[in-house]
């Protein structure tokens, strides 16, 4: 490889700013309650590192159809040297060809997540349970949402 490579295949260290989603590293069962309608049904979402650990992919699946992968990372354009300041995950819905994209923030207590920009009003915030093995919170959007329960799944 020569200094003047532009193919982008240059190794780096993954962002240190990704380490907060490790905790998310596995499968969950979902259960949601809408919040209008009181109906309940379930879910699996599942995250794991990308080789090179510079994204993480979270894929998701609900009872009621909706199918799709979220890919997570902080973007770095063409020939840019630094990556953006926000973590930035773009959902690609395979049950309905949509794509769309959220801001992200993940800490030691909380996990909240935007639709386009910070000020959307579709959101999700909800919070770690003290040991990791749950997230409780609510997606809201105008007129609707649910509240919705992670659990860390168990497996035999």
């Amino acid at each position: 490889m020569t200094d003047d490579d532009t193919s982008g295949s240059q190794a780096a260290h993954p962002d240190p700013r990704l380490q907060p989603l490790a905790k998310l590293v596995g499968s969950w069962q979902l259960e949601h309650r809408d919040l209008n309608t009181k109906e309940e049904w379930g879910g699996q979402d599942t995250f794991e590192w990308l080789p090179g650990g510079h994204f993480m992919a979270f894929h998701h699946a609900e009872d009621k159809g909706v199918l799709g992968v979220m890919i997570l990372g902080y973007e770095k354009n063409w020939q840019e040297t630094d990556s953006g300041q926000e973590l930035i995950g773009h959902w690609f819905e395979s049950s309905t060809g949509s794509h769309y994209k959220y801001i992200w923030e993940v800490d030691d207590r909380t996990l909240q997540f935007w639709l386009n920009d910070k000020q959307s009003k579709m959101s999700f915030r909800g919070e770690f349970s003290a040991d990791g093995a749950a997230t409780i919170g609510t997606w809201k959007w105008p007129g609707g949402g649910y509240d919705l329960m992670m659990k860390r799944a168990r497996f035999a």
